[in-house]
């Protein structure tokens, strides 16, 4: 099992522990949002020092280059969460990196060969971007994928109301956790709203940030309240629209173009009553 997708499972989740006697600790809970720190195989050394202690995972940016990381990066990564991102891995590329440790791989490239999605214990990763279409999303949804790595240029921070919705219109077509891969570390202001997305981590290239700035992002992500769900027939109204008055699905109305739209909505409603599934189990709102 990978430990990013155990971190993603637990996002928002209280850490409370009963003492017994009705007493317990004072409930905690976990982040609301993972930070994760971007690499490359040259600068892991330096960079996942810097970072120590203030991000969740590391991922490797191998480039054009051959996915496993020299023994140099390896021995960096000893005792974090590490994964890899590249555009194609052979079969034996993907023994080594298990064997090395690595809990997950992010593809970058479509055109990758489909056996990177092999079952092996490391999770999927897939990189979107905005604009994604209904038909890529459907395969998304049903591929062995477990998060996905939004690339957006959302400019400055704070975020603008265009930017917003570009983003929350591609977010919103998947139920699989989505982590934003930034240039620069929104502020602190902005984290609600991308919470409430939801993003499920904030994704930036190490190079570009000093360890003070990822002290104060660690310190806003672990201050952000959990996302209040809704409640589960709240969630299922809000997704699931109502058939058209006088509509009866399965019956016949009258002719097979009746049928047919009948048929339609009735996929339809189907379909949303998946999604609604698949966010409960996320706890998405």
């Amino acid at each position: 099992m990978s430990k990013l997708t155990d971190q993603l499972a637990a996002l928002g989740q209280s850490s409370g522990r009963f003492l017994g006697f009705g007493r317990s600790e004072r409930a905690r809970h976990n982040a609301a949002i993972l930070l994760l720190g971007e690499v490359t195989h040259a600068d892991a050394g330096s960079e996942i020092e810097k970072a120590a202690g203030l991000v969740d995972a590391f991922i490797l940016a191998a480039g054009a280059g051959a996915p496993v990381p020299p023994a140099e990066a390896l021995e960096a990564c000893k005792g974090t969460i590490w994964g890899v991102a590249g555009h194609s891995a052979a079969a034996d590329d993907l023994d080594a990196l298990k064997g090395a440790g690595c809990d997950f791989l992010l593809v970058n490239d479509y055109d990758a060969p489909a056996t990177v999605l092999r079952d092996d214990g490391m999770a999927r990763g897939l990189t979107i971007r905005p604009g994604l279409s209904e038909e890529s999303a459907r395969a998304v949804e049903d591929l062995p994928f477990e998060f996905l790595v939004l690339e957006a240029d959302v400019g400055s921070w704070p975020i603008s109301l265009a930017s917003l919705m570009r983003l929350q219109a591609t977010v919103s077509m998947v139920s699989k956790h989505v982590l934003l891969k930034v240039r620069r570390l929104p502020a602190p202001d902005s984290l609600p709203l991308l919470r409430d997305m939801p993003i499920s981590g904030l994704l930036v290239d190490l190079s570009s940030v000093g360890r003070a700035a990822l002290a104060d992002a660690r310190k806003a992500v672990e201050e952000l309240e959990p996302r209040r769900p809704r409640q589960p027939a709240e969630q299922t109204q809000a997704l699931i629209p109502p058939l058209a008055a006088g509509t009866s699905v399965g019956a016949d109305s009258g002719g097979d173009e009746d049928w047919d739209d009948n048929d339609d909505q009735a996929r339809t409603q189907a379909r949303l009553r998946r999604e609604a599934i698949r966010a409960d189990s996320r706890g998405l709102p």
